[in-house]
């Protein structure tokens, strides 16, 4: 009775841990908003599911009436296919998954498809076909407000998303009843040394269970899809979706092994040689009875199906399963070394040491295999992070802080640089995109109008930029005399008329574009650049406009940024830096003159930010007295550079250096009762800046 009562826990344990390992892994992916769709992002790293990607958001475009998607179809598809690719369409991709997920979740929302229509303008651009807003484009664009629909709605019909509390109950009971049956099993085993191996071989199973499960569901999900290349896409991404739990799968199964090895008797070990005997004396065993006979009949038939439908699958479970016979053969050869030293070595009649060493053996082995485990299963998961986790402005922890609650490092003119053909009185070392890319989160522009003249700079074949001095003067109570520029600049206009064919444009340039101008879309372009290839970075822009809203504005839409600018409401609470990233809005642009004429997302500086004066030409001259913007406004400038004639890149170095900046920081505080959501320099890639507030919004999160 004993016997046939741990035979039935053993079975009973052997299937429950596996039904354990699946519905632990179901419960934390199905049901955690962020790690579904980080998942969700895997499969687009398999062409298969990018090719049939950019099919079905092809056709959706197309039937929203899309021109472009509709006249150019082939073009389309194939270059959609590589912006999906993409780390911009991926955290999109991501984002909507999430969202769509969190709504059916908590039922916050109805279950259709997702919203990818922030990714259309990035889509467009990206595909060279974003022109003039045609009417296809318009209709394109709410085309992917609902994609993919049929996938959620057959999804949703399964009723996974209704089952979160069931699964996690299974989780625990399945878990609480392997492990009473495999103790149960152990304990009225009449010959227990035995029962542990079969316990072992029970795992082995599971392991195997849990692989061949994966196989064998991902080949019928393929075989329910009509469409070939429908089902060869759904079978690559559940294959990456799952490549984990099939890792665990194999790992249990050495674990069993391992198990299996130290419990078995070293003497017959189940070598190649012992293997095929046994299977060959039970074959003969099965051939002397009609139903043997019939059995093996159906056995041979179904592996050769099973091989017909999916030779490559199979063949790589047969790999796997001789590499763990490999590794049972390894530990068993392991065991039996300790165990023949050790009884060398022993005191006759002595058992401990040999036991000591036996079990420190299998100690050490386990812990080999716990490591192995650890990082591949791991690493499964990992990669996926690693290329799809949302880290805002880089750091995951700020992701939820209002943009009040971060502060952001920022240039001073960032067009300053002398790295820009002709630009004299640079006041930054690199270009824009420098700048970004060394962590600067905040960029100082002036516009102006300016006109190409018939002469060049002095050494270089860059044209003389002439200002529109009529609108410089309009704003010169806003303007940092620089005698010394002003002095060149005047220079440099005297000997330089205007171009006859010279249209006027906006430009890039410092009170003086004759000193130095760069077209102000070149400059946009840099910005548009570091956003597309950063999707989880949040930039701020403030604009010392010479020029009109309207002008401006225009200009920052013909660059496609328009899309990518986030309105602020007055009354409502500041967005988080996760809400812009999640909306595709990661811009916010500020004026300073803000003049009437702009787009709601052209800000008008001073109604949202107050600063510190500008005009210091010491260190010892810092303060924080209030200069512009009003006492209540939620965000904080603190203007951080000396107004020196050249500029200085070396004292400026001192300034920006980590102690100068911190006593800044300190004395705003206590002064004002504000840390800065602005710190901005000049020459910012030189000193501590991009460090010092790294540690800056470390410590505002351990406050929180």
């Amino acid at each position: 009775m004993r016997r046939v009562v741990s035979t039935v826990l053993l079975v009973v344990a052997g299937v429950a841990f596996p039904l354990f390992i699946v519905a632990r892994w179901t419960e934390s992916t199905l049901y955690d908003s962020d790690s579904f769709s980080q998942r969700a992002v895997e499969p687009l790293d398999s062409q298969t599911v990018r090719r049939e990607l950019s099919h079905q958001l092809t056709e959706q475009l197309v039937q929203a009436g899309n021109q472009q998607a509709t006249a150019f179809r082939p073009a389309f598809e194939l270059g959609l296919e590589d912006v999906i690719d993409t780390d911009t369409f991926k955290a999109i991709f991501r984002n909507a998954v999430r969202q769509t997920h969190e709504a059916i979740i908590t039922e916050r929302g109805d279950r259709t498809g997702l919203d990818l229509g922030a990714s259309f303008a990035f889509i467009m651009s990206s595909l060279q076909a974003r022109g003039e807003e045609e009417q296809g484009t318009q209709q394109g664009a709410s085309g992917l407000d609902d994609s993919l629909s049929d996938v959620t709605r057959r999804v949703d019909d399964l009723g996974l998303w209704d089952a979160e509390g069931i699964v996690g109950q299974l989780a625990l009971a399945s878990f609480l009843v392997a492990l009473a049956a495999a103790v149960g099993s152990v304990l009225l085993a009449e010959d227990r040394r035995r029962a542990v191996r079969r316990l072992g071989i029970a795992a082995v199973i599971g392991g195997f269970f849990i692989v061949v499960l994966l196989f064998g569901a991902t080949w019928l999900v393929g075989q329910q899809i009509e469409d070939g290349q429908l089902a060869g896409a759904i079978t690559d991404a559940l294959g990456e979706v799952t490549s984990d739990l099939r890792l665990t799968g194999l790992w249990i199964a050495v674990y069993g092994l391992l198990i299996a090895a130290a419990a078995a008797s070293v003497e017959r070990p189940y070598t190649p040689a012992e293997v095929w005997s046994r299977a060959r004396r039970w074959v003969e065993r099965r051939r002397q009875t009609t139903w043997g006979t019939i059995l093996l009949g159906v056995l041979g038939l179904f592996i050769s199906v099973v091989f017909i439908q999916e030779p490559l699958g199979n063949f790589e479970l047969l790999l796997r399963a001789g590499a763990l016979w490999v590794g049972y053969l390894a530990i068993m050869e392991i065991l039996r070394l300790v165990r023949t030293v050790t009884a060398q070595r022993a005191e006759r009649g002595a058992a401990w040491p040999r036991l000591a060493a036996v079990g420190a053996a299998i100690v050490v082995t386990a812990g080999l295999v716990t490591v192995g485990l650890v990082l591949t299963t791991r690493g499964a998961v990992d990669d996926a992070e690693a290329a799809s986790a949302q880290a805002c402005n880089s750091e995951e922890s700020l992701c939820d802080l209002r943009i009040d609650e971060v502060t952001f490092p920022g240039v001073h003119h960032a067009f300053a640089s002398s790295k820009y053909p002709g630009y004299l009185f640079a006041q930054q070392v690199g270009t824009i995109t420098d700048q970004l890319r060394a962590g600067v989160r905040s960029l100082n522009i002036d516009t102006h109008y300016g006109v190409p003249s018939t002469a060049r700079v002095p050494g270089q074949d860059t044209p003389i930029i002439l200002t529109d001095r009529v609108a410089t003067a309009a704003q010169r109570a806003h303007v940092e005399e620089d005698p010394v520029a002003e002095e060149q600049a005047a220079q440099l206009a005297a000997a330089a008329p205007r171009d006859a064919d010279a249209q006027r444009a906006i430009y890039m340039c410092h009170s003086n574009c004759e000193t130095g101008a760069i077209e102000f879309g070149d400059g946009l372009e840099e910005i548009k650049a570091f956003l597309d290839d950063h999707p989880d970075e949040v930039l701020l822009l403030t604009l010392h406009d010479f020029t009109s809203p309207a002008d401006t504005a225009a200009a920052i839409e013909a660059a496609g940024l328009a899309d990518r600018a986030a309105t602020l409401e007055p009354d409502a609470p500041l967005p988080t830096l996760r809400d812009l990233i999640d909306s595709g809005r990661t811009l916010l642009v500020f004026a300073e003159s803000g003049d009437p004429g702009g787009p709601a997302w052209y800000h008008k500086m001073y109604d949202w930010f107050q600063e510190t004066d500008y005009l210091f030409t010491d260190e010892d001259q810092f303060d924080c007295a209030p200069n512009r913007g009003p006492s209540d406004a939620p965000l904080f400038l603190i203007n951080h550079w000396l107004t020196l004639s050249p500029p200085n890149p070396n004292v400026e170095a001192a300034v920006n250096s980590r102690a100068v900046l911190e006593q800044r920081i300190d004395q705003c505080l206590s002064e004002r009762g504000l840390l800065p959501t602005i710190l901005q320099v000049q020459f910012a890639e030189r000193g501590d800046l991009i460090s010092t507030v790294d540690s800056l919004n470390e410590k505002r999160l351990k406050e929180k």
